[in-house]
């Protein structure tokens, strides 16, 4: 008995290895590395090897030798954008992702779009062609971007026999020291270039650029994800949108006409702000005029404050004005608090306006308590009420939008709470990678993702989530421009665009209407005629809020529904058919053996006393 019980612990555990290895995917590709000797930097063969199997969300790194951390947070980005490309909830999967090189090679993002391709293949159960490789890191919204060393890493694939190299678009011309591309990082007097296209050519391999994830993978696999291109505005949002536009440049009417009749030169008034107002109100009237609502309530609301400090500052007001006036902004926010409190969200828009409206708010707060701060200094005391009186008054109209119709969601304050501590630590990465190259650069977004760990720790669930998702938008737009030349910006501005047009266009195909990532795509559009670095931030904004329906109930799980499954179902059948002999087995002969064995001892008895 003792060696049969042994034998079926032998079976249980080696099921239980088995199955598991069943339902796990591995693959596999080439990348394109560069190492260094002394001050020579050369092409290096690595390989990247990806395994997905059933686990908890997490992604693993393991590299030999050793690379640098930013290869890791590349990872990471690497599969958060392959699984938000295909639409599909990665959180019951754990990510181990294996590099391997005969030297010591570089680290860096340089690898993430290699990863994204496989992470994509390996999802969707889709082979790549392993002759081709591709150099290039992954931002937002899958648009690949540039990367140095690329005549080594062209030296690379040589070695590895490959046909094909991708590499970032625009890249195919580089400056070019004597001795390698990465000089050029550190020396601007660099005067030679090469053409690194026709470079590849001589040595047998096709250099293609490759402008975002969707075209890597189609020149990869031969075969197009189907993405959502176009859509339609809700017609809801549209019409409320317009009064709120209507309502905002209304009030930017009505003050200019107050100050009119004050006989108040605008022009002179203005200049206290170092800014004209005239070219606002005249975006504002053009972005009417072409249905970009958002934009223009927004140009209008830039109006407003400037028009509100001027009256303000024309009435002379002494502190204890002051303090009156900053009290009955104090009570308006409470007013609208209370009202909006009574409020329930069962949609993405309500849930937003709930954001919006909130975050205006607290905005306000904190000018006013800045214009309380600064009683001593009229001025700024004066300007600060000003811009938290406009903040009141566009939380009040943002809070139209509440009562929206739209697809029902279960809003759970713990998938939320989830959401908000996934997105700090997305926004944290994101900043430390920035951090790494440009210290203190991005000051700012620090003190936002500060901020959302406060909303978390006070249960503001929805303001951490917002906030922490703006700062990780922030710092994406700044990997973005890494490499980037002046004369490429507009480019990739207009790819960001596209990636946040398709992200809503999927959205809508699901019946959900995402509104501030809309509003943000239409104000980026409106942007980018004079503003292109802020054009670029809107787009990142509306890319990374554009899905927030994710965190709003359970997704399905890419190895419930895959081609994977399908395909293996029958392997599966044999494997537990195969299973129950060898269990029905091992019970015969645990348990079977013992009644054969009392059934012949009975008859050996019967027949003995037979005989008898």
């Amino acid at each position: 008995m003792g060696d049969i019980k042994k034998r079926v612990i032998l079976f249980v555990l080696i099921m239980l290895v088995l199955i598991p290895a069943v339902f796990a995917k591995q693959g596999h590709m080439s990348l394109l590395a560069v190492s260094q000797s002394g001050d020579t930097y050369f092409g290096s063969p690595a390989d990247l090897y990806l395994e997905i199997r059933e686990g908890e969300g997490r992604v693993f790194l393991d590299t030999y030798p050793l690379t640098k951390l930013d290869t890791q947070i590349s990872m990471r980005l690497s599969k958060e954008i392959a699984c938000d490309y295909l639409g599909v909830d990665c959180s019951k999967n754990d990510f181990i992702y294996t590099i391997k090189a005969d030297s010591n090679i570089i680290g860096g993002p340089s690898a993430g779009a290699a990863a994204t391709v496989l992470t994509i293949s390996l999802l969707k159960d889709i082979s790549i062609d392993e002759n081709f490789a591709i150099t290039g890191t992954i931002n937002s919204g899958g648009v690949i971007g540039a990367v140095g060393g690329i005549k080594e890493k062209i030296d690379a694939a040589k070695m590895m026999n490959m046909t094909k190299v991708f590499i970032p678009e625009g890249e195919s011309i580089s400056k070019l020291s004597e001795e390698s591309l990465f000089v050029l990082e550190e020396n601007d007097t660099v005067k030679n270039a090469i053409n690194l296209t026709k470079y590849a050519e001589d040595i047998g391999i096709e250099l293609i650029e490759v402008s975002d994830i969707s075209d890597a993978f189609y020149r990869f696999s031969g075969e197009s994800i189907k993405q959502e291109k176009n859509f339609t505005v809700d017609k809801y949002y549209e019409q409320t949108m317009k009064e709120i536009a209507e309502e905002l440049c209304n009030r930017t009417k009505e003050l200019k006409t107050e100050i009119l009749n004050k006989k108040i030169n605008i022009t002179s008034a203005l200049n206290l702000t170092n800014n004209s107002n005239e070219d606002n109100i005249l975006k504002a009237q053009k972005a009417f005029e072409e249905k970009k609502y958002y934009s223009s309530a927004s140009f209008c609301f830039s109006s407003n404050i400037k028009y509100t400090y001027i009256i303000l500052k024309s009435y002379n007001m002494s502190e204890d004005n002051l303090i009156k006036n900053i009290t009955e902004s104090e009570n308006k926010i409470k007013q609208i608090e209370k009202e909006f409190e009574k409020k329930d969200y069962k949609t993405i828009t309500a849930l937003e306006t709930y954001i919006v409206v909130k975050e205006r708010l607290e905005e306000a707060k904190d000018y006013l308590q800045q214009s309380i701060d600064n009683l001593n200094n009229t001025d700024t005391a004066v300007s600060n009420l000003a811009y938290a009186r406009e903040r009141i008054n566009s939380a009040y109209t943002w809070s139209k939008f509440s009562n929206n119709p739209g697809k029902k969601f279960n809003i759970d304050k713990e998938l939320l709470k989830n959401s908000c501590m996934e997105k700090i630590t997305e926004a944290q990465e994101r900043y430390e990678y920035v951090n790494m190259y440009i210290p203190d650069y991005l000051a700012d977004t620090k003190t936002s993702i500060d901020e959302s760990q406060k909303e978390l720790e006070n249960g503001n669930y929805e303001l951490c989530l917002s906030k922490a998702a703006k700062a990780k938008a922030e710092s994406d737009a700044v990997l973005s421009v890494f490499g980037v030349e002046e004369s490429q910006l507009e480019n990739l501005v207009d790819k960001k665009i596209e990636s946040a047009k398709s992200n809503i266009a999927r959205q809508t195909s699901k019946g959900i209407f995402p509104m501030l990532s809309y509003s943000y795509y239409e104000y980026a559009i409106s942007l980018k005629e004079t503003e292109l670095v802020s054009s670029l931030v809107y787009s990142e904004y509306s890319i990374e809020l554009s899905n927030l329906d994710m965190y709003l109930s359970q997704r399905e799980i890419p190895f419930s529904n895959e081609p994977f499954m399908e395909k293996n179902t029958s392997f599966l059948i044999v494997l537990s058919f195969l299973g129950g002999i060898v269990i029905g087995f091992l019970v015969y002969l645990s348990i079977g053996r013992i009644f054969i064995r009392r059934y012949v001892q009975k008859h050996i008895k019967k027949s003995s006393r037979k005989r008898r």
